[in-house]
């Protein structure tokens, strides 16, 4: 058996990238709270879901193998050991635990940021003399 060659097959994996794709950045533009430009947002999102169809189609082609006409009635399962299997598949559940915590991290320094450049802008708005203090007793003599 060969594998196949995913040379000539890459436009189905950008057309499934695609399908997937612009349904959730459609999504995303109706519901975007961000003050990145949306057709920045949207470039980002519309290439990240192409490239995830890039990567579909080479896991495909990688595990479909494609049946030869005189290999049919010779055909074997290339046999691993359980170690192997276990060995892999921890290190595949490793290397996405580690990317999804770097992630979460990333984004909570983000989001940490954004809501003291918040607080910070709010206090300061509250402090500006001449505006009324917000409490209602704040200038009574006692």
């Amino acid at each position: 058996m060969k594998w196949r060659n995913s040379s000539g097959e890459r436009l189905a994996g950008l057309i499934a990238g695609g399908l997937f794709g612009l349904p959730v950045a459609g999504i995303s533009m109706a519901i975007t709270q961000a003050d990145v430009s949306p057709i920045l947002s949207l470039s980002w999102e519309i290439i990240a879901f192409l490239l995830w169809g890039l990567a579909l189609d080479y896991a495909y082609a990688r595990l479909v193998p494609v049946p030869d006409a005189a290999d049919e009635e010779t055909a074997d399962v290339a046999r691993r050991d359980r170690r192997t299997f276990l060995i892999q598949l921890g290190a595949s559940t490793a290397v996405i635990t580690v990317a999804g915590a770097g992630l979460g991290a990333l984004l909570k320094r983000s989001e940490e940021q954004r809501l003291a450049e918040e607080t910070t802008d709010e206090m300061a708005h509250i402090a500006e003399p001449g505006e009324e203090s917000p409490f209602p007793n704040a200038n009574d003599p006692v």
